[in-house]
């Protein structure tokens, strides 16, 4: 029987409420000197996507043993996409620090991948240390989807441990955390593990023809990108069972992680990664510096953010990305969004022959008459599910030849997918503009690409 609640968390110290503000702001905020230097050396996107496509390494094809660490409705669905991918992958081991939680993903699962599901009593992991337990197991593959804050620990043990990795976003939520992250992605690479991460416009196969048809200059020069994107609604907050006789505030803190930044990085965060990731992947680079208009008061909790914040990322060559972030509920026409964001189009990328709508697959003329779009098949491939999943980049029309490959074929016997590095960048340009916010400051990427 797992060890009372109470007493497991007991285990880990955490900072009070002061020290644990200051935990995030000191380690997310870009100051002179507090970047790691393995970011000031990054690569950039295109150089990482040719290490990542140039990959020999195979996943051997048997009975793929998989574990899942946080047990809570990503890993759920990111295992629900890993089984529906490959038939051939049996869930051997689960770990969350709630026992509670862990038996509810296990009555879901069980229901829906009966013959998947290969779990002994003994591969039930509970506590805040069940994610060693797990990867001391015999699992070949673990998704790591318990709160960011802890995703780069669990990434790092899992990568020392010989595992592949499928990971949620967002994979840290400070600089240290990236760096850590980046650390162990490079690790994984020279192990050749698999790091998959859940870029949702990384591997939508539309825009993947449609980055492809821009990198080939279809609307000349690019000088703009305009992206506006909202933030889901915040769940409600879950109380403690009463059966485990326990009502920490670090329990409250874990159960309701989205709510803390400290574990979850503010709601600005985890939706901004994967739009700089796509604007890095279209410009080929990392931003060179941010800066915000509407900041954040530095005594507001990230997550309780109640206006659009606007940042521009001004990029090399003069390019600059206006970027509009805002909370859930906050009405369209609020005057930050107004002066942040021209265009209707969630993203929408200006250059000096036309304009594309990249979201829709749609490339337009300087007369605003459409000269491209993606292929009808690629459009229902991604409405049927497709956008979402988590692996190397999809097969598409206008991609260049053996560039791209479909979500999920790595667990069928393509080359494995390196997805760390973008997630690490996306992350680190998605915390210049955070920071900005709460800094109202000018924020540098150090060492950025030339």
């Amino acid at each position: 029987m797992a060890e009372p609640a109470k007493d497991r968390l007991r285990s880990t110290p955490v900072p009070n409420d002061d020290s644990r503000r200051e935990f995030l702001r000191g380690s997310s905020l870009l100051l002179a000197g507090a970047v790691p230097a393995v970011l000031g050396a990054s690569p950039t996107p295109a150089a990482v996507g040719a290490t990542a496509r140039s990959s020999s390494c195979l996943l051997p094809q048997r009975t793929l043993r998989v574990g899942l660490i946080g047990c809570g409705r990503r890993g759920v669905q990111l295992c629900t996409q890993l089984f529906k991918a490959a038939p051939h992958a049996r869930l051997r081991a689960v770990a969350d620090v709630f026992e509670d939680r862990l038996q509810q993903s296990l009555r879901g699962m069980k229901s829906r991948f009966s013959e998947q599901f290969a779990i002994q009593p003994q591969h039930r992991y509970v506590g805040l240390d069940a994610f060693q337990q797990l990867l001391s197991s015999d699992v070949d593959l673990v998704v790591l989807a318990t709160a960011p804050g802890f995703r780069p620990q669990h990434m790092m043990a899992a990568v020392d441990a010989g595992k592949h990795v499928v990971a949620a976003r967002a994979i840290a939520t400070d600089v240290a955390g990236v760096e850590q992250f980046l650390s162990a992605s490079r690790l994984a690479h020279q192990k050749q593990l698999a790091v998959s991460v859940a870029l949702d416009q990384r591997h939508d196969p539309r825009i993947a023809a449609t980055v492809a048809q821009l990198h080939a200059g279809a609307i000349g020069t690019i000088s703009t990108i305009s992206t506006h994107c909202t933030a889901p609604a915040l769940p409600s907050r879950s109380s403690t069972p009463s059966n485990h006789n326990s009502n920490t505030h670090l329990e409250d803190q874990l159960r309701n992680w989205m709510h803390f930044d400290w574990t979850g990085g503010g709601g600005m965060l985890e939706t901004f990664v994967d739009r700089m990731d796509l604007c890095n992947w279209i410009l080929d680079g990392n931003p060179l510096e941010a800066e915000c208009v509407g900041e954040i008061a530095p005594t507001q909790s990230l997550h309780q953010v109640d206006r659009p914040v606007a940042i521009t990322y001004r990029y090399a060559g003069g390019v600059q990305v206006d970027a509009c972030w805002k909370p859930a509920g906050i009405k369209p026409n609020h005057p930050v969004q107004q002066r942040s964001s021209t265009t209707p189009y969630p993203v929408a990328v200006y250059g000096s022959r036309g304009w594309c709508d990249v979201l829709a697959g749609k490339i337009y003329d300087q007369h605003h008459q459409l000269i491209w779009e993606t292929r009808p098949a690629l459009r229902e491939t991604a409405s049927n599910g497709n956008q979402g999943l988590v692996g190397s980049q999809a097969g598409t029309a206008g991609a260049p030849a053996g560039q791209l490959a479909s979500p999920w074929t790595w667990l069928h016997g393509a080359p494995l997918p390196q997805d760390g590095e973008h997630a690490a960048f996306g992350t680190m340009a998605a915390i210049l503009g955070r920071t900005a916010a709460i800094s109202s400051q000018v924020q540098t990427w150090p060492s950025a690409p030339a």
